[in-house]
């Protein structure tokens, strides 16, 4: 058996995902039936966010409804209505004549001219009857706000409708006004719209947002989680097309690895294959090169990226996580960035809580409890920190001489001799 490395490895099969996918059937449905819903998927990246929306974009079809999709991307964040537009232009490409001369020829569709100039031949009012100049900028958004709304909900009353807007974390404010405009307005109408975003690059815009959504009670929400060890290794068997159990020792090696991300399960399994060190022999694969594995170049961007967002001490915390090894005590970190415990503290409850670095791939600093300052609460820390893969950190900068020949520190037990 032989593995195709010329494009990237993707699992045949949906692991770990049963009761998500039951929820957007059910969604769906409704939908189908007239009973409209918002739905946000997050998690972090590579946890299998754009593998649920395609499998939802294949129940919506066999169901009979129409889909339309606009996506945001990083450079979008100063381009207004960027998944708009991209969902318009689907629109554009999808639907019939007839159909486009019906639903931009309604009133109000002018607002959208300057959106995309394609537009203008199936606009039936007259240029001149709308005009922007002279108008206050926030009139203009509004309208092609209510603009946008209008035009989906009644291409929803022609016909059943999905609308998916991915990467929200990446849209500009006016495609954000829009998200929490449509949402208000889907009782009754026969539309899903189903919504993405990371939950580690949730800027003040969107969070602004998701704040109304969840207040007004206008969205239902899907959080990923990485999958457990046993669904890696399904998922590593559906992946390498076996018909008995993957050995264990490449289930624990991928598993600790990833911890479970999907996207870096694939990853790093066609790195295994691509430098020869998972090999297919008498009837099973096997890891053929216990030692160091080079870090497939998506997920080093998708650590970095990441740990980009915290602020400089919490960065070199987690380097010297990942240069410690996988478990270790609260004071080595302490010795080794030479900083006193609340900094040390503070820097992996700001990773926590951004969960810089994925659900971590790395395992937990064994934290004390912690001392307490003047006028700060007792707050309990957890046996994890957030962190990146060690090997994710292979290129890091090497931490100072003096700190990796520190011996002991008087009130802790650690010992640490790093080369």
């Amino acid at each position: 058996m032989t593995a195709k490395l010329d494009s990237p490895l993707s699992c045949p099969v949906v692991v770990g995902r049963t009761a998500p996918l039951e929820t957007l059937e059910r969604l769906l449905r409704d939908a189908h039936a007239g009973q409209g819903a918002a739905l946000l998927i997050s998690g972090e990246a590579g946890i299998g966010k754009t593998r649920l929306v395609s499998e939802a974009r294949a129940q919506a079809v066999a169901l009979g409804l129409q889909v339309l999709s606009g996506a945001s991307f990083e450079p979008d964040r100063a381009v207004v209505y960027a998944p708009l537009v991209d969902l318009l232009r689907s629109l554009l490409a999808d639907r019939p004549a007839e159909d486009l001369a019906r639903v931009f020829g309604a009133p109000g569709m002018r607002d959208l001219a300057d959106l995309l100039p394609e537009l203008e031949r199936w606009l039936s009012e007259p240029a001149a009857a709308v005009t922007a100049e002279g108008r206050p900028e926030a009139t203009t958004q509004r309208r092609r706000t209510q603009a946008i709304a209008q035009l989906l909900v009644q291409l929803a009353s022609m016909q059943p409708l999905l609308v998916i807007l991915e990467d929200l974390h990446w849209s500009d404010q006016a495609s954000l006004d829009v998200v929490q405009h449509l949402a208000r307005h889907l009782r009754g109408v026969p539309l899903l719209l189903l919504l993405t975003y990371r939950v580690d690059e949730v800027g003040p815009d969107l969070q602004r947002v998701l704040v109304a959504l969840d207040r007004e009670r206008l969205a239902g929400e899907l959080h990923l989680h990485g999958l457990d060890a046993n669904e890696v290794a399904l998922m590593l068997r559906a992946i390498l097309g076996l018909d008995r159990p993957v050995r264990s020792e490449l289930v624990d090696l991928v598993y600790g690895l990833t911890e479970g991300n999907p996207f870096f399960i694939e990853e790093v399994l066609r790195s295994l294959l691509a430098a020869g060190d998972l090999a297919y022999t008498r009837g099973t694969w096997n890891w053929a090169a216990p030692g160091a594995l080079r870090v497939p170049r998506t997920v080093h961007d998708a650590v970095r990226r990441r740990s980009a967002q915290l602020s400089g001490g919490a960065r070199e915390v987690l380097e010297f996580a990942a240069i410690a090894g996988r478990r270790f005590g609260f004071e080595l970190l302490e010795a080794l960035s030479g900083r006193n415990e609340n900094d040390v503290f503070d820097w992996i409850e700001g990773a926590r809580r951004r969960r810089s670095c994925g659900r971590g791939i790395s395992r937990a600093v064994h934290l004390p409890p912690r001392s307490e300052p003047p006028g700060r609460t007792r707050r309990p820390y957890g046996a994890r920190a957030a962190g990146a893969p060690p090997a994710c950190w292979a290129d890091a900068r090497r931490p100072p001489r003096r700190r990796c020949r520190v011996a002991r520190r008087t009130r802790g037990r650690s010992r640490v001799s790093l080369r």
